[in-house]
């Protein structure tokens, strides 16, 4: 899978209202309690209702590293991906 966004580009997010949670393969933007603001894709969610993130890249911080995240800590859905160029939505990664 190819990334996602390229290095210079910008992205446009959409918070999320209080209740509203992303669906797996959704592209966030995430108050990492150790990485600090991040972009990762939603890779799945427990039982627990804790977050698994993934990112798209080879040099991407792992699964593991990333840990669960909790629910309070998504802030946002990437809608737009914005390049030289170009003004693309970003789709649902699971599905492509």
């Amino acid at each position: 899978m190819a990334p996602g966004l390229d290095d210079g580009d910008f992205a446009l997010a959409r918070r999320l209202a209080p209740g509203q949670t992303p669906r797996i393969g959704d592209v966030v933007l995430v108050s990492h309690p150790r990485f600090g603001p991040i972009i990762k894709m939603v890779d799945g969610v427990t039982d627990d209702g804790l977050y698994r993130l993934s990112g798209t890249s080879p040099a991407s911080t792992s699964r593991e590293d990333l840990g669960l995240i909790q629910p309070q800590d998504m802030i946002a859905r990437l809608v737009l991906r914005i390049s030289p160029g170009a003004i693309k939505p970003i789709s649902n990664l699971k599905d492509q």
